[in-house]
């Protein structure tokens, strides 16, 4: 689009300009036809737009605004405070609260562990059987493999 058509568009479409200016405008687009395309679809556009406007203004009804400024001097002298005195939310968060203790107890109980440390004193250790884990026979295949390793590992 040229700049001729750019800057009186607007004029054109509502039907407003000087009488020179619109005569300059109607010869370009009547020797360019990108520039009189482009401007009967936003000629068409306008038109749309102008369907869609009310055809009178609609005037709010008695005591609107006094309603409106009401309700925000209400809302502005609340205090966010005051949502804690009322019943229903203290009775919600005292259950939300007890529910959230009976799941975290019962989590804790389910899930608690006895330790497994036996008995490990020094008299415990001593006095326990060692197994017979070098008794050499008692297990054929564990022997095999250390016969194996320390076969394995010899060096002079």
């Amino acid at each position: 689009m040229h700049a001729l058509i750019k800057e009186r568009l607007e004029e054109y479409l509502r039907g407003t300009g000087e009488q020179a200016d619109m005569l300059a405008f109607r010869a370009h687009l009547a020797s360019c036809g990108d520039c009189s395309g482009e401007v009967e679809g936003m000629k068409s556009q306008a038109l749309l737009l102008q369907i869609l406007r009310l055809p009178e203004e609609i005037e709010p009804g008695a005591g609107f605004y006094a309603r409106v400024m009401d309700r925000i001097d209400a809302q502005r002298s609340a205090s966010p405070f005051y949502a804690f005195l009322d019943l229903r939310l203290a009775h919600r968060l005292m259950f939300a609260s007890l529910t959230a203790v009976i799941v975290l107890g019962s989590y804790l109980v389910y899930t608690e562990r006895v330790p497994s440390f036996g008995e490990s004193g020094p008299v415990a250790i001593l006095a326990s059987e060692t197994p017979a884990r070098n008794v050499v026979g008692a297990h054929p295949a564990q022997d095999r493999e250390t016969v194996l390793v320390a076969l394995a590992s010899y060096s002079e």
